[in-house]
């Protein structure tokens, strides 16, 4: 008989639990659509759809679609957790059978959430710590499921734990979609309190619950608890594991952007890159053709070109200003086109609203025009110039914004411009407005176009007078020219001076002439006003009166109505108008200053005094951080800040300018935050406003303070005088002082005293400045060390004029004067200032002692060069060292003598560098020790003095004084540098050897950097020994020595050369870059990116190559995606990702890869400006990505048999040119443009277009010949390239069996123009156009020099030193080299791939490897079965003088050559193509 079945105790917890298992679940759903929104319903019919596509969600995550290996993990914890989902819930299948089982829905819950993360491009790393987690939760309930009773109750609380992780999964899917799933991974670690951390603590409890329960089930059996707990406390421990791990790694996501901002501020220093601030690429408006975006991006950026005009739009009261339209200068004006008509003003008349309402009207004008029927084309512009904006007070920057508005206005104009723009023969220079204008400007409207400008000037006034003069010398260049330009301009009264030739139109803007303007005014600002709009009509009317009667400009007006609103009252504003109205504008500036005194606190006067003294003659603008900082100065208060002078900062002052306040730009910057970041990042300081400029609320009130003084201390001489007396007391004040006003003080300093006045000033007030300057340049507080930081130019700062003035000042303390009386100074400055009456340049003589002294006491070589210069400018400003000011820094050795030079011979190289004093007596109190030998040693090393500095650096070694370890440390090493210099390794080898075996007592004194140094030279000197293990070997301990700074570039690359000079070892340079820093690897790329033009870059060859012959293609794929990740950060990936590209062509030929990441840079945009760190040239990106883009789709096209797939392929080649990288830039130069015409003509003739084939391969054989006969020969080369691989392609269409005479007519002819690819066409022509840019020109001068010193060969002619190099990769270095000629060597350009030339050595392996014979490793360069045109054709001679010369045939012009190209050969190639 069997056994009864054991009767089942339940636990006291689940006893009670008499819930219904489905109910339980339908409660759970719809708690789940409660949290997400939507209803939870199959996706799939069965789990492993699930996973199907849950894995294709995977797949198409932007961040990591390409990296297989994230991928893989991925589809791999996806797979584990539906499996465990099922395992785990066998028994709730068994119990009851939902529509909707607990797996598959927690899976498809799973698979919403993926969605989401791809729809926001999550992080890999948090999606991988959320499966993680998920499926130790996961394995845990799997172990408690196996050993649970099947019983009702035990199911129930299964049930609740499946529940509990459907509401997570809920959770999961909000977050995601509001940006915040880093949060809620957090959240899983850290425990939150919110209602992430109750649904986690729920989960929790409910798991627990279980546990427990199992646990009192199983308990007699012992061993089976044993056993289970095992098992959970290891799932627990892995869990604890996990998520300890992982909590560092999500902190360091949280701080993703601060780390890599970090690193790419370590690496800009490394790499020294040195970028100017690049504008925000403007996005395409509907309004905006992309032939006008494309010229935008050609021209420099004008920041705030538009910003005034959309101020004045927004003051401005409608119908006003319209009274100009009616007068008769502009009824003449308008109907004469004369050139010129000026509108002035007083202040504050309001001439910028009229500016403004006269491009309205012309420009509504302008626009009819256009739309109608007419010939003629009229484009109106606006440009508002503003004194203290540094674009905006540029003449260039109007000229800029005026070609701007015209391409946006009229696309047949933009279209001309941009020709200009593709036109090789034209150079423009964009930072010179007159070549803009000359170049871009006038082409489209001279005198006999049909177009027609009219530009409106606001504001010439504002202009300095150099720029006010480039304005004139444009007005007489277009009466000079008889453009068809006409120009409106606003000014003040007497600010233009006469035009030669021009006969300008004036109109004077009077307050008669705006009565109906000012009525309108008066109204709108009274209804406006929180106040004023209350009034009754009756007070309206009289405020509207008395303005109209007594206002003499419309700024008047202004001013009264806000002083009628600030009173607020009618009886108040009554009263205000029964007494005298100030008259004018500077009436009304004088009421309000006397208000602003009676309410600011007495002793705040004397800082309102100082402020306004500041803004009046200031040097520069000063920011809201450097005033505040000096009114603290001057009060004495740390606390001080413009709060305390409301009154004044609110009725003269303006912070920063319209559009440029700290909250519109933390608006700006908030507005583009996700959740997440708003979240986890303080952004506070996107709201600091102390880096804005700090201004006159108005220009009148400038000119008022100016004019009257007030405030300002009587005469400008005595407002300089106090300036002067603050600046050289900042120079040695403890006051706490912001580093930009102390660099303000020390750099214009002496700008501020040559303004002082002599006779303006009493003895006491010229005694008082004469004590200021000998305390500060007497360097008796180290005014020598911020000169250093300020960056001091000695010739500028003490000109003769400022040494003549000292002179001068000097007079004063040996004379007495009836008009100033005595001046008393102290002991010390009356010593200093005699020593000036003798000779001015004494009185520099401390502050050279000063940069001296701190020469000597340097302790690295960061500032050394910089330091020394300095301090040798100043003595050459020290007259008893007069002769110092001819010595300049010698490049070459005095001599190399192995070491062996006389004492004599040391001080002669001394003195070449000024520092004889060093061991003479000119500067006897500063203490000579080993430093000082370490450092005048160090500079006769740098300076090339290799003998003297070895004497030097010997007797710093043998000097008794002092025991400093550290720096007997660094005179070895330099020691060691000379010796290898000298040529003396062994010597070299042993000092370097003892140097690192010497180890100071304190090793930690040592510096990192140091330490790298002396490697790096031990590494050097064994590679010049031969040993190169050993030289590698010491690499590597270079970089180990400072892990915290990335190792230069030059120091990588002689790391890989130790590697490839050892017998090629490419394993062990594939090594060598394994083992460095991400951040060195992004440094070894991206450096001197954009030297190589034809984008053949070597680093990245040099990585492709041995990757290839390594077998190392997953590394090199994964390390330039790491690579790319730091870069996109910036988005400035593009360059990297077109270098992936060509790996994944070359090494792993994979066409699809290829193509999909040169899709992703097409596919972005640019400002025209170089990306960040390559500083790649985008225009060069752009060329070079669509060439091989082409190709890529050229290789997929022959390789495919699907005629649909062929037609994609053309038509995405054909859309090359349209692509968004395309469209965000100017287009690209002709010949830059014929690659793309190849592949296309190629690809026409297969898809039957044979009409459109004969078309593209004619343009390119007439574009590729046209550059040949152009005014510039820099590109002769190119275009002879290309039009041979275009004449060889017609010859393979033409029959050859029936025409065999012209097909070798037509490849001969592609041979002859290949070897024309070293020489000079036309001897009259230049390699650049004539108004190339002298510095440009002197540069290529130099160049072609270099090139003559090669003394190339006679025979090959006349040459053109145009550098080719070979592309492949059999040949040795020396075939690499750049050729210049082709020295009885041959040459082949491929006919298919984009710029490949191939030297004998590998176009023979090509050949061989072609024919199936493994010749060689490494990187594909060409592919089997393409064509080479071979060059020089037999017999070579050259062209000499214009003349083709071949051996044994009569030489040709190149003319004839192109006319029997053009005019014979290839004409009848085409009728023999279409015939029969």
């Amino acid at each position: 008989m069997a056994a009864a079945p054991p009767i089942l105790k339940l636990p006291k917890q689940i006893k009670d639990d008499n819930r219904d298992i489905a109910d339980i679940w339908a409660e759970a759903l719809k708690n789940y659509k409660g949290i997400v929104g939507f209803d939870l319903k199959p996706r799939t019919p069965n789990v492993q759809g699930l996973i199907e596509l849950g894995s294709e969600e995977v797949h198409n995550f932007h961040k990591f679609r390409h990296n297989e290996s994230k991928t893989d993990r991925l589809r791999s914890h996806l797979s584990k957790s539906m499996s465990l989902l099922e395992k785990g819930s066998e028994q709730l299948i068994e119990a009851a059978t939902p529509a909707f089982p607990p797996a598959a829905a927690i899976g498809t819950a799973i698979t919403w959430m993926l969605t989401a993360c791809r729809q926001v491009s999550a992080d890999y790393d948090v999606v991988d710590v959320f499966f993680e987690d998920l499926n130790s939760f996961l394995q845990r309930i799997v172990i408690l499921e196996t050993r649970m009773p099947r019983h009702k109750a035990y199911q129930n609380c299964l049930m609740d734990v499946f529940s509990s992780f459907l509401s997570m999964c809920g959770f999961a899917t909000q977050y995601i979609k509001a940006g915040r799933f880093k949060k809620w991974v957090a959240n899983l670690v850290s425990g939150e309190e919110n209602d992430l951390g109750d649904a986690r603590k729920q989960m929790d409890t409910k798991l627990d619950r279980l546990r427990d329960a199992t646990n009192f089930a199983i308990l007699g059996n012992t061993e089976e608890m044993k056993t289970m707990n095992q098992e959970l406390l290891v799932n627990q421990q892995s869990h604890v594991e996990i998520l300890q791990r992982n909590e560092t790694m999500l902190q360091e996501l949280l701080d993703e952007r601060k780390s890599i901002r970090s690193d790419i501020a370590k690496l800009l220093k490394a790499v020294e890159a040195k970028h100017g601030a690049t504008a925000l690429a403007e996005e395409l408006g509907p309004s905006r053709s992309i032939s006008a975006f494309r010229f935008r991006c050609f021209l420099p950026t004008v920041t705030d070109d538009v910003a005034e005009y959309q101020v004045l739009k927004e003051t401005i009261v409608d119908g006003t200003c319209t009274w100009i339209f009616s007068e008769p200068a502009w009824e003449s004006w308008s109907t004469s086109r004369l050139k010129l008509l000026i509108i002035t003003g007083d202040p504050g008349t309001g001439k910028s609203h009229i500016a403004a309402t006269v491009y309205d009207h012309l420009s509504q004008n302008a626009a009819t025009q256009r739309r109608g029927d007419g010939d003629e084309r009229v484009c109106a512009t606006h440009f508002y110039f503003r004194e203290q904006h540094p674009d905006l007070s540029q003449f260039k920057s109007a000229v800029i914004t005026t070609l701007n508005q015209v391409a946006d206005q009229d696309d047949t104009i933009c279209e001309q411009m941009l020709a200009v723009c593709r036109d090789e023969n034209v150079v423009v220079y964009r930072d010179q407005w007159q070549s803009m204008s000359e170049k871009l400007l006038e082409p489209v409207f001279a005198a006999n176009a049909k177009n027609r400008l009219i530009m409106v000037l606001d504001g010439i006034d504002e202009l300095s007078v150099d720029e006010r003069q480039a304005f004139e010398d444009f007005v007489q260049r277009i009466t000079k020219v008889k453009l068809r330009i006409s120009v409106v301009v606003t000014s003040r009264p007497d600010t233009l001076g006469p035009y030669m030739g021009v006969n300008p139109l004036g109109i004077k803007v009077t307050i008669a002439s705006q009565k109906a303007d000012l009525r309108a005014f008066v109204q709108t600002r009274l209804n406006m006003g929180t106040a004023t709009k209350a009034f009754g009509a009756y007070i309206k009317k009289k405020i509207s009166e008395k303005i109209e009667n007594t206002a003499p400009s419309m700024l008047y007006a202004e001013h009264m109505l806000r002083r009628f609103e600030a009173l607020g009252r009618e009886g108040a504003v009554l009263r205000y108008m029964e007494q005298p109205l100030p008259p004018d504008v500077f009436g009304l500036y004088d009421a309000m200053l006397s208000e602003c005194q009676r309410r600011t606190v007495p002793s705040c006067h004397k800082q309102v005094a100082t402020l306004l003294r500041w803004l009046l003659f200031s040097r520069r603008p000063l920011t809201l951080d450097e005033v505040v900082s000096l009114l603290r100065f001057a009060s004495d208060d740390g606390t001080f800040s413009l709060e305390d002078i409301p009154e004044f900062v609110s009725k003269f002052l303006r912070i920063g300018d319209p559009g440029k306040t700290s909250e519109v730009k933390a608006d700006n910057i908030l507005e583009r935050l996700s959740d997440n970041d708003s979240e986890n990042d303080n952004h506070e300081p996107v709201f600091d406003d102390g880096a804005l400029v700090v201004k006159f609320r108005e220009r009148s009130m400038r000119s008022y303070f100016h004019e009257t003084r007030t405030a300002a201390g009587g005469s400008s001489s005595e407002a300089q005088r106090r300036i002067f007396l603050a600046v050289a007391a900042m120079t040695h004040s403890s006051t706490e002082i912001s580093t930009r006003l102390l660099t303000y003080a020390t750099r214009y300093l002496m700008s501020h005293w040559m303004e002082i006045q002599l006779d303006e000033h009493s003895a006491e007030e010229q005694a008082e400045v004469m004590e200021a300057l000998a305390v500060v340049l007497s360097n008796h507080h180290g005014f020598s060390a911020l000169l250093q930081r300020a960056g001091v130019d000695y010739t500028v700062m003490f000109a003769d004029n400022v040494l003549q003035n000292m002179t001068a000042w000097a007079s004063l303390s040996a004379s007495d004067s009836e008009d100033t009386g005595t001046i008393v100074l102290s002991i010390g400055a009356e010593k200093w200032w005699r020593e000036v009456a003798g000779d001015s340049r004494k009185g520099l003589f401390e502050l050279a002692k000063g940069h001296f002294r701190a020469l000597y006491e340097i302790s690295d070589d960061e500032n050394l060069v910089e330091l020394y210069n300095l301090a040798r400018d100043a003595l050459v400003h020290v007259s008893e060292w007069e002769r110092c000011s001819s010595c300049k820094p010698s490049k070459n050795s005095t001599s190399v003598s192995k070491g062996e030079v006389s004492e004599d011979d040391a001080d002669e190289a001394r003195d070449a560098l000024g520092l004889a004093g060093l061991f003479g007596e000119l500067f006897s109190d500063i203490p000579m020790n080993l430093n000082t030998y370490r450092v005048c040693g160090r500079l006769l090393h740098l300076y090339q003095h290799f003998d003297a500095a070895y004497a030097t650096l010997q007797a710093g070694l043998a000097c008794d004084t002092g025991s400093d370890a550290v720096t007997k440390f660094q005179i070895s090493f330099f020691l060691a540098q000379v010796e290898q210099e000298l040529e003396m390794l062994a010597e070299a080898s042993s000092t370097i050897k003892i140097c690192l075996e010497s180890n100071p007592g304190d090793t930690k004194a040592v510096p990192s950097k140091l330490k790298r140094a002396v490697f790096v030279t031990r590494a050097e000197i064994e590679a010049r020994l031969g040993n190169w293990e050993a030289s590698a070997a010491s690499y590597q301990q270079a970089r180990e020595a400072y892990p915290s700074m990335p190792t230069s570039v030059h120091i990588l690359d002689q790391e890989l050369a130790s590697h490839l000079q050892n017998g090629s070892n490419y394993a062990g340079l594939i090594n060598a870059i394994k083992q460095w820093t991400p951040i060195e690897r992004l440094t070894w790329l991206c450096n001197e990116y954009n030297n190589f033009a034809t984008g053949k870059h070597p680093r990245h060859a040099l990585f492709q190559e041995s990757a290839a012959r390594t077998h190392e293609q997953a590394y090199l794929v994964s390390a330039y995606h790491e690579a790319i990740q730091y870069l996109d950060a910036f988005d400035a990936s593009a360059p990297l990702q077109y270098n992936l590209a060509t790996a994944y062509m070359s090494v792993l030929n994979d066409l699809d890869s290829a193509r999909r990441m040169l899709d992703e840079v097409l596919d972005s945009t640019s400002t025209n400006s170089g990306y960040l760190l390559t500083n790649a040239n985008p225009q060069l990106l752009l060329h070079l990505t669509t060439k091989l883009q082409a190709s890529v789709l050229l290789e997929l096209f022959t390789q495919s048999r699907d005629p649909t797939i062929k037609a994609d392929l053309f038509s995405a080649v054909k859309g090359l040119s349209t692509r968004p990288l395309a469209n965000s830039m100017p287009m690209s130069s002709t010949t830059m443009g014929l690659s793309q015409g190849i592949t296309l003509a190629r690809m026409s003739l297969k898809m039957c277009s044979t009409l459109e084939f004969q078309r593209l391969l004619q343009s390119v054989i007439d574009d590729g010949l046209k550059v040949l006969s152009d005014s510039v020969g820099q590109n002769d080369a190119w275009g002879l390239s290309y039009a041979a691989i275009a004449l060889w392609h017609l010859s393979n269409v033409v029959p050859a069996v029936q025409y065999p005479d012209i097909a070798t007519k037509l490849r001969r002819a592609a041979r002859v123009l290949f070897s024309c690819t070293f020489s000079k066409l036309d001897p009259a022509v230049g390699l650049f156009p004539s108004d190339t840019d002298p510095a440009v020109l002197a540069q290529l001068e130099q160049y072609y020099a270099d090139f003559k010193a090669l003394n190339p060969p006679e025979e090959e002619g006349d040459l053109s030193a145009f550098p080719v190099s070979c592309d492949g990769t059999v040949c040795n270095s020396s075939e690499k080299e750049r050729r210049m000629w082709f020295g009885g060597r041959s040459l082949y350009l491929c006919t298919t791939c984009e710029d490949v030339i191939l030297c004998d050595v590998c176009y023979a392996a090509l050949r061989k490897d072609a024919s199936g014979e493994k010749t060689f490793e490494g990187r594909r360069f060409c592919a089997k079965g393409h064509q080479h045109v071979k060059g020089p054709i037999e017999g070579w001679r050259g062209v000499r003088s214009g003349v083709v010369t071949i051996e044994g045939e009569e030489g040709v012009s190149v003319k004839e050559v192109l006319e029997k190209i053009l005019g014979q050969w290839v004409p009848e190639a085409w009728g023999q193509f279409w015939e029969g």
